[in-house]
């Protein structure tokens, strides 16, 4: 049973029970005292398919806080270097295109800068000569200068020329 009281302004003030501390809590929240209960409430059960959909409707367009993005970041990671999707990332936080919350490079990038000695501009795109996006090898990768002749060699050329890496020069070996 909930208990209450009234304020100087005479409204009537809530005080709940917290499902998952038991703290007593005064605020409009039904079942938990804060979004840290509720979440921690969740753990370890399996959720169906439309409880997932509407939790993720509830936070559509929330803003994170620093805090919680810096968690985020560090929750991907699990070490110097992780697979995310098809692609392995280095932790680098002070590469000037490391990603924001996290400081991670795709290592194929990675490896391509340190190949050519400069650090590639955002246009440029690392391409897999062999389709194989963990195959990270120098002789396997491909610097296109833009994304659009990127997308033209996949798209339009039927009979593809075999690329070969323009990253190995005389002195690289």
């Amino acid at each position: 049973m909930d208990k209450y009281f009234y304020n100087k302004q005479r409204q009537k003030i809530y005080q709940r029970h917290c499902n998952y501390c038991g703290k007593y809590y005064e605020g409009r929240g039904r079942y938990f005292c804060g979004y840290d209960c509720f979440w921690k409430s969740l753990q370890g059960r399996k959720l169906s398919k439309k409880t997932k959909i509407k939790i993720g409707r509830f936070n559509q367009g929330k803003k994170l806080s620093k805090e919680t993005k810096l968690k985020i970041g560090r929750g991907l990671r699990k070490g110097p270097k992780y697979k995310f999707g098809n692609r392995w990332f280095i932790w680098k936080p002070c590469h000037p295109f490391a990603w924001k919350y996290g400081g991670y490079v795709a290592q194929s990038r990675f490896i391509a800068e340190k190949c050519l000695g400069r650090y590639l501009t955002r246009k440029e795109i690392v391409h897999h000569i062999n389709k194989n996006t963990l195959d990270n090898r120098p002789d396997n990768l491909y610097i296109f200068p833009s994304f659009k002749e990127h997308t033209f060699f996949h798209l339009h050329l039927k009979n593809k020329p075999q690329l070969k890496s323009n990253l190995i020069t005389s002195s690289n070996g």
